[in-house]
């Protein structure tokens, strides 16, 4: 049962995206992290869901500005722009705006789609191969305003990044904290490997640089869906400013390497199996569709090295006490973090191995 006061808002978005309409009906679908989301139906308009931003998600109030919020949304719909004309299903109706100071999204509502975890090992493959030539089509295209970073509403009320660093002082920045990573971890592994491929990666990456762009900075398999047409389609992307070519190699570190590492024993104690077992097929479809669209393999793993030393060093970062940035909720316990960084270190030598490998070459 909606209150009279959400009924109204709901009436009120309605209306001012279709005008005259006087048999819609509303139901509550439920509550995510940062929205309570209600079905919108009616005879003569598509399939829609209105999103209300929360005020308190996990219960503590929002750390983000409503220009910050209203600059992801607006981040979103040209995200969506970008991807209109690849073989991913996008939402055709997407709007967003303020209501009684509390944020709201409009959008079309996907039907009848299958799950990650429910997909077969074909299925895996076909969706990483199809997410990589969407991605790689619109990771190539300019991004939309200056800066870095999540997108905002500034004070003219103008998208821009919320961060003006160049991309030569965030790599600065990153050469110190992972070389003095390695100085600590590698007392007793092959460190050498480890510091050359550090300094390879910087230099392909200056050989096989992208521009910034617009990029999903928070892409999971969960938010990937397969519609009865067979179209697969991205939910809920968190929209940045970033290298096109750094995005892809995260999302392929992700499913090759930390996530099966991650989740594969809590997933098992769910009978969710299927989900890690799925993370392989779309791994590999993924990075062998990005080659076939010419993206650099020496670039990608350069990517991908320092991806995985970025997930080591917040490892090492929790386990120490220096940063609160690996949550419990992400890490787990610090036990469970500290067991996990010697695995991290023989996946990290791996992918050094194979860098070293592609950049002699």
């Amino acid at each position: 049962m909606l209150s009279q006061r959400r009924h109204e808002q709901l009436r009120q978005v309605i209306e001012a995206a279709f005008p005259a309409q006087s048999d819609v009906q509303y139901r509550l679908l439920g509550h995510g992290d940062f929205h309570q989301v209600y079905e919108v139906s009616s005879a003569t308009l598509p399939c829609m869901v209105v999103k209300f931003r929360k005020r308190f998600p996990y219960g503590t109030a929002d750390e983000q500005s409503v220009a910050q919020i209203l600059g992801e949304y607006q981040g979103t719909a040209l995200f969506y722009k970008a991807l209109a004309d690849t073989e991913l299903g996008v939402p055709a109706i997407y709007q967003s705006a303020v209501l009684d100071e509390q944020c709201w999204v409009l959008e079309s509502k996907l039907e009848h789609a299958t799950a990650f975890a429910e997909l077969s090992t074909a299925q895996a493959y076909q969706a990483g191969a199809s997410l990589a030539r969407a991605l790689v089509q619109a990771y190539r295209k300019p991004a939309p305003c200056a800066g870095s970073g999540k997108l905002i509403v500034n004070e003219s009320g103008d998208l821009a990044g919320q961060h003006d660093t160049t991309p030569a002082f965030q790599a600065e920045f990153e050469k110190r904290r992972f070389s003095t990573l390695l100085q600590e971890l590698t007392a007793t592994v092959d460190s050498a490997l480890l510091q050359s491929a550090l300094v390879l990666s910087y230099q392909l990456l200056e050989i096989h640089a992208w521009p910034l762009t617009l990029v999903n900075a928070d892409l999971h398999p969960e938010n990937l869906v397969l519609q009865s047409n067979g179209q697969l389609s991205v939910m809920d992307p968190q929209v940045s400013i970033e290298s096109g070519l750094r995005f892809l190699a995260h999302f392929w570190v992700n499913c090759h390497y930390f996530w099966p590492l991650l989740l594969r024993e809590s997933l098992a104690q769910t009978d969710e199996l299927n989900w890690v077992a799925n993370l392989a097929p779309l791994a590999d479809g993924f990075l062998q569709t990005c080659l076939a669209q010419q993206v650099s393999l020496a670039g990608f793993y350069a990517e991908s090295f320092l991806r995985l030393m970025y997930l080591l060093w917040r490892h090492q970062e929790y386990v120490t006490g220096r940063s609160a940035q690996g949550s419990d909720q992400v890490l787990g316990t610090l036990a469970d973090a500290q067991a996990r960084i010697p695995a991290l270190l023989l996946q990290l030598q791996q992918l050094a191995a194979y860098l070293i490998e592609v950049g002699d070459e």
